[in-house]
């Protein structure tokens, strides 16, 4: 719980200025009015899935709608604090995939969420491609107090049994949309402390040492690339790795990395980029063989790690 206050940038400060409080207040206005947004959009899925029986279609657009605007209004938000963008690496394809990144804030689901709708300008595509998040035991499109006591009830290792996968996945597989199924393998959001502790638990059984991610969780992925190996799927036969990073730039110029939280994603007078990079990975060359996955998966992130160093050192 500690660690959740911490990354919502709840915990106080030391010393505030005058500024700095108001920047505070101005996020938790925000805040306000995203939760109320939040309690609006859940009212109408309520009915949605009342009226599903009469009419499926209709209510499945228009949940997909009221979803997007939610994100849409968080991104708006995040402008007006100024926040810029960089988007590197490969082209995502207009259809259904799979992605992978790593895990450094809260603040990743915005992102993502913004990548979708960047990938959406960019492709002049018809629709902006719906973000499924598959984290501790859900498929989330929008946050729910449903996660926060997953949260609590389950650690890192969590893993979905496999005969329940593919019913689990049934909506995302028979989806007629363009969906995106987000995982962060790390589980954790990245922290010093955390790191330090991994080191020593990496030391001792002689793993990779990573110094700017988590070692991977495999539980998660295997069950989605069951999925995708599953005969029912024809519409994921894409990967993405992605990279999040973040920096604020100061007066001199100079860069700054960091993990913003969503107090100051929303209220800062630095000023913040969210760096995106994207890397088309093979399905074909991800086996579905447990060690060999894990293997894959393992690899991707040690490469994961020398990008971020690279980048830090630049």
């Amino acid at each position: 719980m500690k660690e959740l206050v911490k990354h919502l940038g709840l915990i106080p400060q030391q010393d505030p200025t005058v500024i700095s409080t108001v920047n505070k207040l101005r996020s938790l206005f925000i805040w306000m009015v995203l939760i109320i947004f939040l309690w609006h959009y859940h009212m109408v899925s309520f009915w949605c899935s009342v009226m599903s029986y009469s009419f499926p279609e209709t209510s499945i657009n228009v949940k997909r709608k009221a979803c997007s605007w939610f994100w849409d209004l968080t991104i708006y938000f995040m402008n007006l604090n100024g926040i810029t963008y960089t988007i590197s690496g490969d082209r995502i394809n207009s259809e259904s995939a799979v992605f992978l990144s790593n895990h450094q804030s809260l603040v990743d689901h915005l992102a993502v969420n913004y990548l979708a709708r960047y990938s959406y300008f960019v492709n002049n595509d018809i629709e902006i491609p719906m973000v499924n998040f598959f984290t501790w035991f859900l498929i989330w499109k929008i946050p729910t107090l449903r996660i926060l006591i997953n949260l609590a009830k389950n650690d890192e290792n969590w893993e979905l049994d496999t005969s329940l996968a593919e019913i689990f996945f049934d909506k995302l597989l028979n989806s007629r949309k363009v969906e995106w199924l987000v995982l962060f393998p790390e589980v954790n959001i990245f922290t010093q402390e955390s790191c330090y502790l991994q080191k020593l638990q990496s030391e001792k059984f002689y793993l990779p040492i990573f110094n700017n991610v988590l070692y991977p969780r495999f539980s998660s992925f295997f069950n989605v690339i069951s999925m995708i190996n599953s005969k029912n799927n024809y519409k994921f036969n894409n990967l993405y790795d992605l990279t999040i990073f973040y920096y604020k730039v100061n007066e001199d110029n100079e860069k700054t990395y960091f993990s913003p939280s969503l107090l100051e994603i929303f209220g800062s007078n630095d000023k913040i980029t969210i760096n995106i990079d994207v890397k088309f990975k093979n399905l074909t060359r991800v086996s579905h063989n447990r060690p060999k996955l894990e293997r894959w998966l393992e690899k991707d992130w040690i490469e994961k790690d020398n990008f971020l160093q690279q980048n830090y050192q630049t």
